[in-house]
Order: structure tokens, then C-alpha cells, then sequence
């Protein structure tokens, strides 16, 4: 895990920088950075988000290129007349198109899809494989969805987990698991990742987004050298605000797991260690002063309910590396050739091939080493991150044009 980050860190860094950079430029934060304890950190309170685990809140106050309008998929939504059920039934037919399961019709007779009325339930998405016998075919997801982009990006997320139930519902019960913890959460951020394309959105999806888009021009090169738009660095670093951010976050918690497990922490210094932790990788500090008798550790779930929180570090950087093999399937992005189109446009929805390696996968369940199982799809049994670093590539760039 260690190398892994140190890979990352100075992209993370880069990103902190800017954020930083122009936090302090506006009048609206100065006074969140007047102590000396604040010099090159952040305070952990100006994130919009309680850990400081995700930075999308402050887009608006950051933002690259602040005179290109956003592209705003939910209201395009409730314009084309999408429902609730809608929003599922896309997600259904993108897993379809790429010869993958159709959900079952127990799912559709049994899921929460929407938030009941008269009763009170818990809202945090989730995808449920009922375990009924080899052969399962009753899967179900509890979601209060909403016509929003946050619920189309999730719907696609939880039937992905869905999607892996089924593949390795024919293996014995021990093995009717994910190769590794962090698979399942990797395998639904990375087909997101093809749905949130403007592409995928407007042609696919037939959103009035306002692009100018060829829906017809399915070729993987470009007459020249690509160059990205201020639209393009925008949405990179919409994406960087809560993919990259989150990166350090979530080794950090872990970290500290691992030492109060080891014993190497007497009680007394579980709070300050845990804050000395997030300063040294994710350089936050917290908002004011904090001591022994606060433990504020306990503020995020996962710790009090003893989940290890690695794997969501490892899911971030797998499904880059699951996206970037199923475009080179679909033959939607070369690596290494400038002609070809940049990997963060690559939309493989409705192509087979890039379905079938994801399927010959996501079979395997636990039944086989996860090196094994990364190998079938992406021909390396090494987790890496080239794939995450080379999706974000334009906006680094820009973002050392900025921080110099």
C-alpha cells in the first residue's frame, strides 16, 4: 500500500496545491488560514464534507475555468422526462448491450428503487444477493433514488455489484465473493466511469446537453493531436475533487487502524495520532485544537463498526485500470498513440468484447487468486497506477500551469 501511495502522492499534491492556492485567494476563506499551524495544510473544515474525504463542495470556489458553463446532467433528466424506474431500466439495458445479465425478474418485484411512504428506512444505497442456493437468481437493490445525476451514476454503480453477484452465482457459497474486497466497489466506478462520458450522456442517454457532439463518429483516432477543452479540464477536476481526494483519506484511516491493532498506540494517543496521520499524508489539520479526551476517529463508520477501509483505496485505483482494459477491448482508446482519442472519453457501452473479459472476470467470484482474476481482464496481475494517473493526465498539466 505504501508504494502505491507514493506513486500517487505527487498528483495529489498537485491537486492540494491549486486548492489551496485558491482558497487563500479568496476573500470568502482568508480567515480559515490565519494561524501558522494552517502553512501549507488545509483546514479540515472547508471541504463541504465532515472528513474532509471529498472535495466536490468547493468546485464552484475553485474551479479552473470558472467562465465555462457546467454541464448540468440532472436537469437535462427531468427535461427528457426520466423517472425513477427509468433510471434503472438504462442501467439495465447498458449491461445488456454489453452481452452481460439482465436483472432477474425478482429484482424488479422486490428492490426498493424508490423511498416508501409512511415508513422510515435507511437510504444508503445498496445491492443484496438474497443467497438462496446455488443458482441464486433473487438480487435486489435498496436505493432512495432520485431524478439526479448522483442517482444515475449510482444506479449504475449498485447493479454493477449486481452484475457480479450473478456472474459467480454458480459457485459454491465460500467462493460467491469478490476476488479481493476492493473488486466489487471498483467493478460499478468503473462502468460509471463510461456512463458519465458527455458522450455516452447525449448519444446514449439522448440528453439535451448543449455539446456539439458527433453521435456517428465511433473512430478510436483523430485526424491530429487531441487537445482537451476548458470543458474537458473542468470535468477532469470535478473528477480529481473526489476520486483523487479521496485517495489519501482513505489510506490514512487504515493506517491508523493498523497501529491501534498492532498495539503500537496506548489510548490516550489515539487522537492525536490519528490527526498526526492525516497531516503527514493527507497535509489536513483540524479546525482548531484538539487533545486527548476527544476521539474523533469514531466520527467515521467505519471504524467504530470495524470495516476495513483499505479496499476502497484499492477500488479506486482498480477501476481505473478495469476501465482502461475494457476501452482497449473496445478498441474506444491506444494506449500511447496521440491520434487516438484520450482515455477519459472512452464510452465501451454496447460493445461485447469489452463485456465478455469483464464477465470471464467477475465468474471467478473468490475461486481463484486475485492476481489471477485482474490478469483475464487487463493482462497484468500487478495493481498499478498508470491507468488512474493517465486518465487525469490533461488536467495535470494544467494544473502545474496554475501552482507554478
Amino acid at each position: 500500500m505504501a508504494s502505491l501511495w507514493i506513486t500517487l502522492e505527487p498528483y495529489y499534491r498537485k491537486l492540494h496545491s491549486y486548492v489551496r492556492k485558491s482558497l487563500m485567494q479568496n476573500p470568502q476563506y482568508l480567515d480559515k488560514f490565519n494561524e501558522e499551524r494552517f502553512e501549507e495544510n488545509l483546514p479540515a473544515h472547508v471541504f463541504g464534507n465532515m472528513w474532509a474525504q471529498q472535495w466536490g463542495a468547493l468546485e464552484n470556489s475553485t474551479q479552473l475555468f470558472p467562465q465555462v458553463s457546467a454541464i448540468d446532467v440532472t436537469s437535462a433528466l427531468i427535461k427528457k422526462g426520466y423517472t425513477e424506474t427509468k433510471i434503472f431500466e438504462v442501467a439495465d439495458e447498458f449491461f445488456g448491450g454489453m452481452g452481460l445479465e439482465r436483472m432477474t425478474p425478482t429484482f424488479w418485484g422486490k428492490s426498493m428503487l424508490v423511498k416508501p411512504t409512511g415508513r422510515e428506512v435507511v437510504c444508503h444505497a445498496s445491492a443484496e444477493d438474497m443467497c438462496t442456493g446455488k443458482g441464486n437468481q433473487d438480487f435486489r437493490i435498496k436505493m432512495c433514488t432520485k431524478v439526479t445525476f448522483d442517482s444515475l451514476v449510482t444506479a449504475h454503480h449498485e447493479m454493477g455489484h449486481i452484475e457480479y453477484f450473478m456472474q459467480y452465482t454458480n459457485e459454491h457459497f465460500i467462493f460467491r465473493n469478490g476476488a479481493n474486497p476492493g473488486f466489487h466497489e471498483a467493478i460499478g466506478d468503473a462502468l460509471a466511469l463510461a456512463v458519465i462520458t458527455p458522450k455516452h450522456l447525449q448519444c446514449i442517454l439522448n440528453l439535451d446537453l448543449g455539446l456539439e457532439i458527433d453521435c456517428n463518429n465511433d473512430h478510436v483516432n483523430i485526424n491530429d493531436d487531441f487537445v482537451s477543452t476548458p470543458t474537458d479540464i473542468n470535468f477532469l477536476y470535478l473528477m480529481a475533487l473526489d476520486k483523487i481526494a479521496f485517495l489519501p483519506f482513505a489510506y490514512s484511516v487504515d493506517r491508523w487502524r493498523w497501529e491501534v491493532f498492532e498495539g503500537k498506540l496506548l489510548p490516550e494517543n489515539y487522537n492525536s495520532r490519528w490527526w498526526e496521520i492525516r497531516k503527514m499524508i493527507q497535509h489536513i489539520v483540524p479546525p482548531v485544537p484538539r487533545n486527548s479526551t476527544s476521539f474523533d476517529p469514531a466520527a467515521k463508520y467505519h471504524i467504530v463498526g470495524n470495516v476495513e477501509y483499505i479496499r476502497y483505496f484499492i477500488s479506486h485505483i482498480l477501476q481505473f485500470q478495469f476501465y482502461e482494459a475494457m476501452c482497449i477491448a473496445a478498441n474506444e482508446y491506444i494506449p500511447g498513440d496521440n491520434k487516438s482519442k484520450p482515455l477519459y472519453k472512452c464510452d465501451f457501452s454496447g460493445n461485447k468484447e469489452a463485456g465478455k473479459k469483464l464477465a470471464e472476470m467477475m465468474s471467478l467470484g473468490f475461486s481463484k487468486p486475485w492476481p489471477e482474476a485482474l490478469e483475464i481482464l487487463t493482462g497484468s496481475r500487478q495493481l498499478s497506477t498508470a491507468s488512474l494517473v493517465n486518465y487525469f493526465s490533461p488536467l495535470w498539466a494544467e494544473l502545474d500551469k496554475r501552482i507554478d
